[in-house]
């Protein structure tokens, strides 16, 4: 649904596009990928990341056009979205290097979900309810002040200036650890209704 997508897709675009600089060192930073590839990479990515929310939603739209029996409208869809794609390459490119094409793909993300959203009205009213915006509230509230403990703990282990997987490897785990917590706990104390919906997700598998 729109709100699970949002729940999950909020807090890890944030806190990815916090971390973008430690997540590629810790994970690629040794050998021939230096500081420069770090941050050649982690421009890039700061980019990328702004299109997740877009293009899970897109997953999560273009399922209902096949219900209906519709192939035609997310092919007219997608290939608006691959013409948004090109353009914008040639267009950032010049300007930003890789976070161009990075950035046209997250353009090109946007405007495939928004024609789907506009062609979608061939089919279903597309509307965003009270429960929906209420959702979506409570995942920005908690997502802010997930990114709000981020932002200490980088700033208390001064993690700008750690390099390579053992420097960072124990400060981003804390990181890591501490923002689930605490967006969990956030989302408890704002009684977010996606929680009991991914609690019975999980006791579903179980069984």
């Amino acid at each position: 649904s729109i709100r699970l997508t949002c729940f999950v897709c909020f807090p890890v675009t944030a806190g990815l596009w916090l971390t973008r600089n430690e997540t590629i060192s810790l994970l690629f930073e040794r050998g021939t990928f230096d500081t420069q590839s770090t941050s050649m990479t982690a421009f890039a990515l700061n980019f990328h990341i702004i299109g997740l929310t877009f293009i899970a939603l897109t997953r999560v739209f273009v399922p209902v056009f096949y219900a209906y029996k519709d192939t035609w409208r997310p092919l007219w869809a997608a290939v608006v979205s691959m013409v948004v794609n090109i353009a914008a390459c040639y267009l950032l490119t010049p300007y930003l290097d890789q976070g161009g094409i990075a950035l046209a793909n997250t353009l090109s993300a946007g405007a495939h979900l928004v024609v789907l959203m506009a062609l979608m009205g061939s089919h279903i009213q597309v509307g965003v309810d009270r429960k929906t915006l209420g959702s979506i509230l409570r995942s920005l509230i908690a997502t802010a002040t997930m990114a709000a403990t981020v932002v200490a703990l980088q700033d208390y282990f001064q993690t700008a200036s750690l390099v390579g997987f053992q420097s960072l490897l124990l400060p981003y785990s804390v990181i890591l650890i501490t923002s689930i917590v605490v967006f969990v706990f956030t989302c408890l104390a704002v009684k977010h209704p996606e929680l009991t919906e991914i609690a019975g997700i999980a006791r579903r598998r179980r069984k």
